[in-house]
């Protein structure tokens, strides 16, 4: 079965365009989605999905309205092959039940794999550059200086008696994790 599958960004958008041309590539049912942004829930693309069988091929009238972002892209395109399912683009006339298809498209997930390896080494760099600098990231360690400032009269009413919600009242304290990391802090000396 050749199933469509369309996507528009806004509400406002007209699918027409992607319906005549996914009818035309000989789509016998059509999914149109209307999701803004990069919305990743897409009820019609899984209900799409559920569908497929092994011998299937699912037609888009432009890559970029089946993936969101080329490793969306790539993910859909691994789970089309483990299905046996294949996958056509009418603007880019591919077609990976070709050779030529199949080449274009493993050189799109080469590409994905050379980005995904660089982001994670030019990470890995910026951090060894900050740590190399002292900074160590993520949240300070300790307490605000509200909470340092009553540390000792928390501590106190804890000793009293006080309840945790009875002390989260009393000193305008959020939440009751808050209250026992002021419980548990040591003064510096």
């Amino acid at each position: 079965m050749i199933f469509g599958y369309g996507r528009v960004s806004t509400n406002d958008q007209n699918p027409n365009l992607q319906i005549d041309a996914l009818k035309v590539a000989g789509c016998e049912q059509i999914f149109i989605e209307k999701r803004t942004g990069r919305n990743m829930d897409r009820p019609e693309l899984q209900a799409m999905l559920t569908q497929l069988r092994k011998g299937d091929v699912v037609v888009t009238w432009k890559m970029s309205r089946l993936g969101l972002s080329m490793t969306d892209m790539v993910k859909l395109a691994n789970q089309f092959r483990e299905m046996g399912v294949e996958y056509r683009c009418i603007s880019l006339n591919l077609d990976t039940s070709t050779p030529t298809g199949r080449f274009f498209q493993n050189i799109m997930m080469a590409f994905d794999e050379f980005e995904r390896e660089n982001m994670v080494e030019n990470t890995k760099a910026g951090l060894d550059a900050a740590r190399a600098r002292g900074r160590n990231g993520g949240r300070p360690k300790g307490l605000s200086e509200r909470y340092t400032k009553i540390s000792k009269q928390v501590k106190r009413a804890h000793k009293d008696g006080d309840s945790i919600r009875d002390i989260m009242a009393a000193f305008n304290i959020p939440s009751s994790a808050t209250v026992y990391k002021i419980l548990n802090y040591e003064q510096p000396i």
